[in-house]
């Protein structure tokens, strides 16, 4: 039976933080045969991270693991690794900013820029004290 390959996508601000060690503990716990490619320590500069991204290494990534930040946006880097994912049918899972349980995958149906924003307008309001 084929590893999965997980990449778990998170802004770089989070690095070396007990947010980025609780979610690894996460996704290790629903992932616990599966190969989890950590970012954190991969690239030296932006540049780095750009010339990986040109050889399309979601090609060969099974799921993407996503954290937004706290407020709730993707970060540029999410963000493009996520598109590239998607556009390379990876299933996309992440993380719920006011639980930090890893939830659902998107499903491709719609595209997930449409079900990214229904999670919000959901999530978003439940957030807001009025």
């Amino acid at each position: 039976m084929k590893k999965l390959k997980i990449y778990y996508a998170h802004p770089i601000f989070t690095y070396g933080t007990e947010i980025e060690t609780g979610d690894m503990k996460e996704i290790e716990k629903k992932y616990s045969n599966a190969e989890i490619i950590n970012p954190n320590g991969m690239f030296k500069t932006a540049d780095d991270w750009v010339a990986w991204m040109k050889k399309k290494p979601f090609k060969k990534i099974d799921v993407i693991v996503i954290r937004e930040s706290t407020e709730m946006w993707l970060s540029k880097g999410v963000f493009d690794e996520m598109k590239q994912a998607t556009d390379n049918d990876c299933e996309v899972c992440i993380f719920d900013v006011d639980t930090d349980n890893l939830i659902g995958y998107f499903k491709h149906d719609i595209g997930w820029k449409v079900h990214y924003a229904k999670r919000l307008m959901e999530v978003a309001p439940k957030r807001v004290d009025v």
